[in-house]
């Protein structure tokens, strides 16, 4: 599945969302993103070890949310 510069992603650790991600730039086998300051968990840091979700499982995920809160 490709990456799409410009696109926003979640960071999860544990299963809880932490931050999020902006992708600046896109090669063909890393790609770069910045950290969305006013996005990040207070008192986190994203480190090493940290998932970026992948858009598939962002849309499910956005999809469980809804379903929970109906």
């Amino acid at each position: 599945e490709g990456v799409i510069s410009g696109v926003t992603r979640d960071v999860v650790r544990g299963g809880e969302g932490i931050a999020k991600l902006k992708v600046t730039a896109v090669e063909a086998v890393s790609a770069a993103a910045d950290i969305v300051l006013n996005a990040v968990a207070e008192g986190t840091e994203v480190r090493a070890g940290d998932k970026v979700v992948p858009e598939k499982e962002q849309a499910q995920l956005a999809n469980d949310a809804a379903a929970a809160s109906n």
